[in-house]
């Protein structure tokens, strides 16, 4: 049975598109909470389909009837063309009426580079997509269970699909075992799993932060801490601090607060976003710190909520290195640090209180805006506020309230 797509779509009230080809049949599949999903062949009563991108199952929502959203589709993709739809507005619409044929093609054109758009786009039409790849099984029904993850593994790394790797790095994610495992049961071995962290296509890279981070492995603290604020592409640096975050919180927290606070200009962006999406109220603490700053004198110490804060001209010259030990800060020193033994750092309180001072250089609006984008990142919403008022609102807030952690839709499970 056709159910009406027009009546069951709230369309947005832009100007009529052309109409779609007379004959022309887009199958999706309606379930009976209301989800929607591309399956030329579903029928009402079905548990599981089969999209163009695998099996999806629904064992407790069973299909109730089939859309043809060809008309909507095309309205879609003609206002997109026109300019009367984003194209963050267009991937959200592909995706609530369960249009996966254009939402892979979005993501690949915006991965690839063939789609202009920022990154702040690309990387949340990439999460919608992977909410989706989460669910979808590309693999034979038939297929031996010991070798799903080898198989998810090599399609999550493979080239010139990138939505059909992402999607498979989303489901590879979903399935891959939590926490340690013996070196014996590693299937994606640690050396290989290196390799595609530090130098593979961007979704291959993103692929191997999951599964680093899934495996806590700790070997790659360094690879991963390193890319969440080097890698070029947002798709990377994202999935890395996700990583970096379960494989060894004390050292990402460390490692991105003083990169915020003085680390080279290039990364400093890079390490407010981390914070916003990954750490928390010690991510918002660092994050509001900093904002303080902002407009201080060079050369000058001011208090704030009982820290003091030293606004410095320069900035470290360098990155320190992930893999090189620790130092002890010096009793009443400037310096920002932290403390290794046997390689596993540990900062036994919060980096905020390390030293006399919190050192941090400042400059023009990008860091600010940066900063600003990341604190609504830890609220889960775009707040609106300006720094002033984040800061207001830090002053009146209770001493023991929990900040609100970004929870990113398709790298934190």
């Amino acid at each position: 049975m056709f159910l009406s797509a027009l009546a069951l779509t709230a369309l947005p009230a832009l100007p009529a598109p052309p109409q779609a080809a007379p004959g022309e049949e887009l199958r999706v599949a309606m379930t009976a909470s209301g989800l929607r999903v591309e399956a030329p062949a579903a029928r009402p009563g079905d548990l599981s389909v089969v999209t163009p991108f695998g099996r999806f199952a629904t064992p407790t929502d069973p299909v109730v009837g089939v859309l043809d959203l060809a008309s909507l589709r095309d309205r879609l993709l003609a206002w997109h063309e026109a300019g009367d739809l984003d194209t963050l507005s267009l991937a959200r619409d592909l995706s609530r009426a369960g249009l996966l044929t254009e939402l892979a093609g979005l993501v690949d054109a915006l991965v690839e580079g063939r789609l202009t758009a920022d990154e702040e786009t690309v990387l949340a039409t990439v999460r919608l997509w992977e909410d989706w790849g989460r669910r979808l099984d590309p693999l034979p029904a038939d297929l031996p269970l010991e070798r799903r993850t080898a198989e998810l593994w090599d399609l999550a790394t493979q080239r010139g699909e990138p939505a059909r790797a992402l999607a498979a790095a989303a489901r590879l994610r979903e399935e891959v075992p939590q926490g340690h495992v013996p070196d014996r049961e590693r299937v994606v071995p640690l050396g290989e799993l290196r390799r595609t962290l530090e130098r593979g296509e961007p979704w291959a890279r993103r692929a191997a932060a999951f599964v680093a981070g899934a495996r806590r492995e700790y070997l790659l603290r360094g690879p991963a801490l390193e890319a969440s604020l080097t890698a070029a592409e947002d798709l990377v640096r994202d999935a890395a601090a996700w990583a970096a975050w379960r494989i060894d919180r004390d050292a990402a927290l460390f490692s991105w607060s003083q990169t915020l606070a003085r680390g080279p200009r290039p990364y400093r962006a890079a390490a407010a976003a981390a914070l916003g999406r990954q750490a928390g109220r010690p991510g918002t603490d660092m994050l509001i710190h900093v904002l303080a700053a902002f407009e201080k004198p060079v050369n000058r110490t001011f208090e704030f909520q009982g820290r003091k804060i030293k606004v410095v001209a320069e900035p470290l010259s360098r990155l320190r290195s992930f893999e090189e030990p620790g130092i002890t800060p010096a009793s009443g020193s400037d310096c920002n640090a932290t403390v290794s033994f046997l390689g596993r750092t540990i900062v036994d309180r919060p980096f905020l209180e390390l030293g006399s001072h919190l050192l941090v250089t400042t400059y023009g609006g990008e860091l600010r805006d940066a900063i600003l984008e990341a604190l609504d990142e830890a609220a889960g919403e775009e707040t609106g506020r300006d720094a002033q008022t984040w800061i207001a609102w830090y002053r009146g807030r209770p001493a023991d309230e929990a900040s609100t952690t970004a929870q990113p839709a398709a790298t934190s499970p």
